[in-house]
């Protein structure tokens, strides 16, 4: 789901256009992750971060009994497969969790992510999206699942385009035939 940041409750400055920055991210090993993705990002104080990739990784995973951002999928990790698909169209990654249960550190430093802590206990995903947008630098945030091992980088950018060509609107999302994902 991609949502554009609040302007009115946000005193940061906001960029004036939309770019992808996927010329500005090498290649990735996703498999060993050993590949620093902080050289991509502006670090320059003057220049402000345009999109923010925003994983929801909570850990409750109550119906698969088992921390799933750790779980393999094709031998890369579910947090790991995520971060790779929004680090292609975004300027940072930010893991939103619970405080007290925290992704281990091999799952998302090597991709330059940061951690945003939900601030409300027990609240679920809308708690991590909360704390996603409250972290999020970018005018636009991208968010996404934990556990969307197929998610790729052409999804993503279809809905920062549609966020795009509709500046007056304050979120975009996909819609299947029967419902919006």
């Amino acid at each position: 789901m991609g949502i554009r940041a609040d302007r009115e409750r946000r005193p940061a400055p906001r960029p004036a256009c939309l770019r992808g920055r996927r010329d500005q991210h090498p290649g990735h090993d996703l498999a060993t992750g050993t590949e620093d993705w902080t050289h991509a990002r502006k670090t320059d104080a003057a220049t402000r971060v345009q999109v923010t990739g925003a994983i929801i990784a909570g850990d409750t995973s109550r119906r698969m009994g088992v921390d799933k951002r750790g779980l393999l999928v094709e031998g890369i990790p579910l947090l790991r497969r995520v971060a790779s698909a929004l680090a292609a169209v975004s300027d940072e990654l930010v893991v939103s969790c619970r405080r007290d249960s925290p992704p281990a550190p091999a799952l998302w430093r090597p991709l330059g992510a940061r951690l945003a802590f939900d601030r409300l206990a027990e609240a679920g995903p809308l708690a991590g999206v909360e704390a996603a947008l409250a972290a999020a630098e970018g005018e636009l945030v991208l968010v996404a699942a934990c556990d969307m091992p197929w998610l790729v980088p052409e999804v993503l950018r279809l809905l920062l385009g549609e966020a795009h060509r509709h500046p007056e609107v304050d979120g975009v999302a996909l819609r299947t035939g029967r419902r919006p994902e």
